[in-house]
């Protein structure tokens, strides 16, 4: 690498107004990068630019979850009415049942 160099500027002593454009090619550059480095820093910094085309995968797969958890939220519901039927069909039966004893004791009582 070094020899590269080396080479490159032994070349361009031959010529110091080349030598002296390509350093300031590479100073120019140098200060470019820097610069350009600063705004994209900023501009991350603070508000990320996202193209859009990115957020429409995610927002479609988003909205598909959404709609999902709708979904099985509304089975949820049609499950719990179905058992809030069934049990409250058991508690009338237990207090026929109960009913049903209490009278079989009173009976019992009085022979």
């Amino acid at each position: 690498m070094f020899e590269l160099l080396d080479n490159a500027l032994k070349a361009l002593a031959a010529y110091p107004p080349l030598a002296a454009l390509a350093g300031l090619l590479v100073i120019g550059g140098g200060v470019w990068l820097m610069v350009r480095g600063e705004r994209d820093r900023k501009t991350n910094g603070t508000t990320a630019q996202i193209p859009a085309w990115m957020l429409y995968g995610p927002a479609h797969d988003a909205m598909a979850s959404v709609h999902q958890l709708a979904e099985q939220g509304r089975v949820q519901i049609h499950i719990l009415e179905r058992m809030e039927v069934v049990l409250k069909e058991i508690a009338r039966e237990q207090l026929k049942a109960r009913q049903a004893l209490e009278m079989i004791r009173n009976e019992s009582r009085l022979r």
